[in-house]
């Protein structure tokens, strides 16, 4: 068997002596091996703990975890569940908000908190060096040291944001820094929380299936496979015990409003925005995203973001305490931790909603009816629906024709239809 931590000496002995990496791939490595952003030695192999990775992304205003359970050099044994946590814009209209689940793990992970004992959220330094010196006003923290990863995963066919980090380094190199971090936190003996919202693309890109496959890819699990064996039934043993985690909004209108709160351009309003967009509208659609794995035949939890704050709970807390298996409280909090972080509500916002409240009611009813399509899915074996309550009232009302189902494209012209102001847009 080879190990990890072989592959990895061997792989850049090879590079110092076939001189294969320029100054920036020379950059990477120096980052990854001298001035990590976990400070842990690499030669901590052997403490027999059982590791997961955690991967907590969405779309923009959402969020991913992957997870999975290893015990050192037993790739036979590993129990791996990611979790996608496809949670919504946060600019909730007159609401509390909701929390930011990046920013309260990467918080609930650092050295002064160390809240989620064990866990690590492991972003190389390169991308920490460039994107916090980016001169566009990212207002960059560590909890977003993933968007770049999410680029990366994009197939060749789109176009790589202007960002400092890939201006000056290339593809190769960042999905090796990304690669090689993971390996190195792993094989400390860590779990892994990987987590941005720029995994929308997932389900707004044609290739979102391929991006799931490279994700999956990087996972330090993949290093671990004796040649002997068959690697696909090995693959697809850890796909079997994979588990993702997709968040659930209502109303659907205030999804779609989030949306153009956070993509409208200065002054636009809801009307015109509306009618001139390029969104798809793959940021809103939760249920398309938990079809997408369930297809891969992974686990997948459905967790009802409305139905979990009718039950008095926050959702970083839920997750951490019921997925993250953290020590929380009675009330399900995690011990010692402060009130949630809530990011993002922007209540002072001033945008036009310039559309009559009826006609907002009946956008939602078109939501609700393009939900219906996905009815089939709570008949699957592999979902689990959490906090329901919310889902359950939106498909109750399911007829036989909204059943049959109905595209994104055109949920998107009755919603344009409507916006216009005519009378007769739904679809019959």
């Amino acid at each position: 068997m080879v190990s990890a931590i072989g592959l990895y000496t061997t792989y850049i002995q090879s590079c110092a002596i076939q001189n294969e990496l320029d100054d920036k791939k020379s950059f990477v490595y120096d980052n990854i091996h001298k001035s990590s952003s976990i400070n842990v030695p690499y030669s901590d192999m052997n403490s027999g703990v059982n590791r997961r990775v955690v991967i907590a992304a969405g779309p923009h205003k959402t969020g991913m975890l992957n997870t999975c359970n290893f015990t050192l050099f037993t790739p036979h044994q590993p129990q791996c569940i990611i979790i996608i946590f496809f949670h919504p814009p946060l600019h909730d209209f007159g609401s509390i908000g909701s929390t930011s689940i990046q920013n309260n793990f990467h918080k609930w992970t650092e050295a002064d908190q160390y809240l989620l004992k064990n866990w690590a959220w492991p972003v190389p330094n390169i991308v920490s060096k460039y994107e916090s010196q980016d001169e566009n006003n990212w207002k960059w923290n560590p909890s977003k040291g993933f968007y770049a990863l999410a680029e990366l995963l994009r197939g060749n066919s789109h176009k790589i944001t202007d960002r400092l980090v890939f201006r000056n380094v290339d593809r190769e190199s960042l999905v090796l820094s990304y690669r090689m971090e993971f390996l190195r936190a792993w094989t400390a003996g860590y779990n892994l929380i990987i987590g941005t919202e720029a995994f929308d693309n997932i389900v707004k890109d044609d290739d979102g299936d391929e991006m799931i496959d490279r994700l999956i890819n990087l996972m330090p699990w993949n290093y671990d496979i004796d040649p002997s064996n068959d690697n696909q039934k090995y693959q697809d043993a850890q796909k079997e015990k994979i588990t993702v985690v997709v968040t659930y909004r209502t109303p659907r209108v205030k999804h779609l409003l989030s949306i153009w709160r956070e993509t409208k351009k200065k002054n636009e309003s809801f009307k015109a925005w509306m009618l001139s967009t390029k969104n798809n509208f793959g940021a809103i659609d939760s249920l398309a995203l938990a079809e997408k794995f369930l297809n891969k035949d992974m686990n997948v939890v459905l967790a009802d973001m409305n139905g979990i704050t009718n039950a008095g709970y926050d959702i970083s807390n839920i997750i951490a305490c019921q997925v993250l298996d953290a020590a929380c409280t009675d009330q399900q909090q995690v011990e010692g931790s402060d009130p949630p972080l809530i990011m993002n509500t922007k209540q002072n916002f001033n945008g036009d909603i310039d559309i009559d409240e009826d006609k907002l009611e009946l956008m939602d009813e078109v939501m609700r009816k393009y939900d219906c399509k996905y009815i089939k899915l709570l008949k699957l074996a592999k979902l689990r629906l959490l906090y329901p309550t919310e889902l359950k009232n939106v498909l109750k009302s399911c007829d036989k024709s909204s059943k049959a189902g109905m595209s994104r494209g055109s949920m998107k012209e009755q919603l344009v239809c409507i916006a216009k102001g005519n009378n007769d847009c739904l679809m019959k």
